[in-house]
């Protein structure tokens, strides 16, 4: 029997519709839609519009997104490489501070209360507050006689200060353009939906005209996940899936299925690891990646088992 809430799914707000393939699909099929004689007196012509409008707003945060990400991932590298300038700097003046102060003073303790530990060891949002303590006891107690000391400090603070805060910002408009990219592929995934209705309506009686607008080809929409596994021996590095399958946005979920740790990596070679795309998952366990992996040309997930002794066993499913 027919159930019409099925006309009102959102047929192509799917997982396994990639956006890569989205992106293909509907190209392909506002091209055809916009042959003269698919669409007749102008009668699809409301469509393409907002065909198009939908298409450039998803497409264009997708873009904006893989920008804002590399200049983010910059970003970090410099908020690190100044935290570990101002920290290193802090640990030199623990030996003038300690000669001119000594180690048991009032003073030595307004800069390094619980030693240079409580430095190292503070995350992000910590470390400004402590760095502002110790530029103030330096201010206090250091000035004017190591005033050059003082400056360098306050510079180095200053540094990564300012870096810190650029990588907020662009990590923020990240989380903002992620979260517009989701609305307006929801956005398009709709009005392709409510073209398939329009032409439907249209052409009922005659299924085979739906070829003329659409290549079904880009549409892996019933696809199910596919999963492949393997034994890894100590020592080596496979190749557990290769190019051709996994996209920017599948979904991976990486099976250890033996007794010794092992290494999976997202790479454009296989059988290599890439250290910057590594994730270890500890034996009898699993972890899942949903979608945004790194852009490249081509995508292998290798494994990697680093033990001296035993050989491992793996999986991985991509949806």
């Amino acid at each position: 029997m027919l159930n019409p809430e099925k006309l009102t799914d959102d047929l192509f707000d799917d997982k396994n519709l990639s956006n890569d393939n989205l992106r293909a699909f509907t190209e392909d099929h506002l091209l055809r839609l916009s042959i003269p004689a698919n669409n007749p007196g102008g009668m699809y012509s409301t469509l393409i519009t907002d065909t198009t409008s939908a298409y450039n707003a998803f497409f264009g945060i997708m873009s904006s997104e893989t920008i804002k990400r590399a200049i983010s991932e910059g970003l970090t590298i410099t908020m690190e490489n100044n935290r570990t300038a101002v920290i290193g700097y802090l640990s030199q003046l623990q030996g003038l501070i300690k000669f001119v102060f000594t180690e048991t003073s009032p003073t030595y303790q307004e800069f390094y209360p619980l030693g240079m530990s409580e430095y190292h060891d503070a995350n992000l949002p910590q470390l400004p507050v402590l760095l502002a303590r110790f530029k103030a006891a330096a201010d206090a107690h250091l000035l004017p006689t190591y005033s050059t000391e003082v400056t360098e400090l306050g510079n180095r603070i200053t540094a990564f200060n300012t870096a810190r805060n650029a990588q907020q910002t662009a990590l923020g408009e990240i989380e903002t353009l992620q979260t517009g990219r989701r609305e307006d592929r929801k956005a398009l995934t709709v009005q392709l939906t409510t073209n398939l209705l329009t032409i439907a309506i249209q052409n009922i009686g005659n299924p085979d005209n739906y070829n003329n607008y659409y290549n079904p080809g880009y549409l892996p929409l019933t696809e199910e996940a596919r999963s492949f596994s393997g034994l890894i021996p100590f020592l080596t590095v496979q190749t557990a899936v290769t190019q051709g399958i996994v996209t920017s946005s599948s979904t991976l979920t990486l099976y250890n299925q033996g007794d010794t740790d092992l290494n999976f990596s997202i790479n454009d070679q296989p059988a290599t690891i890439n250290p910057s795309h590594l994730l270890q998952v500890r034996a009898g366990e699993h972890a899942r990646l949903d979608g945004n992996l790194p852009l490249f040309a081509q995508y292998y997930i290798n494994v990697q088992n680093p033990h001296p002794t035993d050989n491992g066993k793996w999986r991985v499913v991509v949806g």
